[in-house]
């Protein structure tokens, strides 16, 4: 293990153990007075006393609702500067939010929806929707998908899908009561049952962003710096981790054996 990697280990290790002693400190601030031996006794107890009620009804699911969603909009707004290579950049400048909220709105007001669990679909599908949308919008032309056109798109979109959702909630007050908290987003009031609902799709997508690291690292680099990578890794004499697959005339193409496997170059043959 590289110095570089244990200092990461480290600094890892080190963030988890905050994170479970902030979440262990929740659990006994309140306006409702809980010792640390009540709350550590009602999490392995599970009983009906005043203490289990609070810290299984209250406060668990209060800590694990702002821990999944804090973990969700990170690793989205990483993704999100990977992807567009803005360092500001997050999961609403490409319209996925807005998509989200338009769908739920729909199903709210024109539908009559309101289970948790048919709105989370809902709002899965809009995001997905409106992703797709703003994926479509940037790869047309002969330049395709570029960062820059992904924005763009991105923002049509969500100005576009706001303005419907803004119509949608002066028209209809009812369902503006109904969404306003639900838009703003709160940790309060929420049900175990509800987030356990969420956890394993929230689960499934943060496995995948982890496996898609080093893609996602290589489109954080840039244009410029991705082909000065590729040129170096590839046209360097005697590497280890490049296997040849094959020649036309005096062009070569390489492929680099260390995972990124969509970056490609070509270089002429020495």
């Amino acid at each position: 293990m590289t110095s570089s990697h244990l200092s990461f280990a480290v600094i890892l290790c080190s963030l988890a153990g905050a994170l479970v002693l902030t979440g262990v400190w929740a659990l006994v601030t309140g306006s409702a007075a809980i010792s640390w031996q009540d709350a550590l006794g009602a999490l392995a107890g599970g009983g009906e006393g005043y203490s289990d009620v609070v810290v299984w009804q209250v406060r668990l699911p209060r800590i694990i609702a702002a821990i999944a969603a804090g973990a969700a909009l990170a690793v989205a707004g990483a993704i999100m500067q990977a992807v567009t290579g803005n360092p500001l950049a997050e999961p609403g400048l490409l319209g996925v939010n807005a998509g989200a909220a338009f769908l739920v709105v729909l199903m709210i007001s024109l539908g009559g929806v309101s289970a948790g669990g048919a709105l989370q679909w809902g709002a899965f599908a809009g995001a997905a929707g409106a992703a797709v949308l703003v994926f479509l919008l940037a790869a047309g032309g002969r330049r395709g998908p570029t960062p820059i056109r992904l924005v763009l798109a991105g923002v049509i979109v969500a100005t576009f899908l706001g303005a419907m959702t803004a119509a949608v909630l002066i028209l209809d007050a009812q369902t503006f009561d109904t969404v306003r908290f639900w838009t703003a987003g709160s940790v309060k009031g929420r049900e175990l049952g509800q987030i356990v609902q969420v956890l394993p799709w929230l689960a499934v997508a943060l496995v995948a962003a982890m496996l898609l690291g080093r893609q996602f690292t290589t489109l954080s680099l840039g244009g410029s710096r991705r082909g000065r990578w590729g040129r170096t890794r590839c046209c360097g004499a005697g590497s280890r981790r490049r296997v040849l697959l094959g020649c036309r005339g005096v062009r070569c193409r390489l492929r680099d054996r260390s995972g990124l496997s969509g970056l490609w170059c070509r270089i002429w043959c020495a």
